[in-house]
């Protein structure tokens, strides 16, 4: 448990102007689901990342936000999207946009 606490709440890849993060850049708790308020909008103001990409509500969802991507990657373990399928999601980089194709897997009983 140690280990996973050491963990950063972001990474940044510079080489493709990404971010990937738990719940928001600055909290594994707190995040766009419900919208964006002040609070998360800073956040997601202060990153240079073009491209920022969440989990932690286990929904498929795609927005743009004043000129940034931003991507909730669903869940393969817990999906909520009311169906019994796998979520994941296929990110391309082409030029200066992504490609990102959201696969589902029916997950057998």
């Amino acid at each position: 448990m140690d280990t996973l606490k050491k963990l950063p709440l972001q990474i940044y890849l510079k080489e493709v102007n990404a971010l990937i993060c738990h719940a928001s850049p600055n909290s594994n708790k707190e995040g766009w689901r419900d919208g964006i308020d002040e609070k998360l909008a800073e956040q997601f103001k202060q990153t240079p990342a073009d491209l920022i990409v969440c989990g932690h509500w286990h929904l498929v969802r795609e927005e743009n936000w004043q000129g940034k991507r931003l991507v909730m990657v669903g869940s393969v373990g817990v999906p909520l999207q009311g169906k019994p399928e796998a979520e994941y999601s296929i990110f391309e980089r082409r030029g200066r946009d992504w490609k990102i194709e959201n696969r589902y897997v029916q997950i057998l009983s």
